[in-house]
């Protein structure tokens, strides 16, 4: 057994068990501490968050702010994994989780045409799955599978309920456009960027992206509504705001690149009233392509080699 997988097995283990103990508000103070003692510890990502939530507010206390909040965020995130199969529940999950569009996120999920949804690194994607799952059919969410055992193991904690069917990243060009067909619904990460060839050009969180043209394709391909949505945090544990932003209507003659940037447009809207709970230090389109070693076969119909789809599992 290496370091790295004793030091997983450990932390599954002997600390994870310790958090349950605690219960669910104490257990929340303690990530929000620890999340602070990795902030203090002045990491490369930290940096890299701290640059990005710069450029996009160009103002660096605000920025520095941002980001310690976003790493209790995280802290909070890897404590919520262990309580999710406990909390939620269909009988209960409505005393912990509001909802904004319900009524609209009904008809689309009980509607004649299958669904995207599209939400960016925010908040809960795991809670929001859930919740999706729940509303009135299947949720499929295209996610790369860790390939560190111990690692997949956290993964499978939080995607592990019946209505929420995981798609692997490696089949998801067959396997989505094959449920959107069936009317099913898909969970994708918006803001993925694509490292080298043709790409949409959207501006997001002060910079231009260059991204992947998956979720306006599939949307004009199959005739599908795309529904932007977060998951929220709310200060007490283990409660959130679930909100549909607004859904979009391509058709076949929709620009691709206009409909990313409504889509983006409104995730934004989002993640301004609450940026702490963004995911800042996302690596920018220049780094992907320095960490590009061996070209992956490609659907050249979705453009979904390397970063693909979307990476929810992360």
């Amino acid at each position: 057994m290496d370091l790295e997988t004793l030091r997983y097995f450990y932390l599954r283990r002997f600390v994870a068990p310790a958090f349950r103990l605690l219960g669910v508000n104490r257990a929340d103070r303690l990530a929000r501490r620890i999340g602070r003692m990795v902030h203090s510890l002045n990491t490369p990502t930290r940096a890299r968050a701290e640059t990005r939530a710069r450029d996009w507010l160009n103002e660096s206390a605000a920025a520095d702010r941002i980001v310690a909040g976003m790493y209790e965020h995280a802290g909070r995130f890897c404590s919520e994994v262990l309580f999710a199969r406990g909390k939620l529940r269909e009988e209960t999950w409505r005393s912990m989780i509001s909802m904004t569009g319900e009524s609209q996120l009904q008809a689309l999920a009980n509607g004649d045409r299958g669904c995207i949804v599209a939400t960016p690194y925010f908040g809960n994607v795991g809670v929001l799955a859930w919740v999706l799952g729940t509303i009135g059919r299947p949720i499929h969410v295209v996610a790369d599978r860790f390939n560190h055992p111990a690692l997949r193991a956290w993964q499978d904690d939080l995607y592990s309920f019946p209505q929420v069917h995981i798609i692997d990243r490696d089949d998801a060009s067959r396997r989505v456009p094959e449920v959107l067909d069936q009317r099913g619904m898909v969970l994708l990460v918006a803001e993925n960027e694509r490292p080298r060839g043709p790409a949409l050009h959207a501006d997001f969180l002060g910079r231009t992206l260059r991204c992947y043209p998956t979720i306006p394709r599939l949307a004009r391909w199959h005739r599908v509504p795309i529904a932007a949505m977060t998951c929220r945090r709310r200060d007490e544990a283990f409660h959130f705001d679930v909100r549909l932003h607004g859904v979009i209507e391509p058709d076949a003659f929709s620009d691709d690149e206009l409909v990313m940037r409504e889509i983006l447009a409104r995730l934004e809207g989002a993640i301004r009233a609450n940026p702490e709970q963004y995911w800042w230090p996302i690596p920018t389109q220049s780094e992907l392509q320095e960490h590009i070693k061996v070209p992956r076969p490609q659907d050249s119909r979705l453009g979904t080699e390397d970063h693909s789809l979307m990476h929810t599992g992360t």
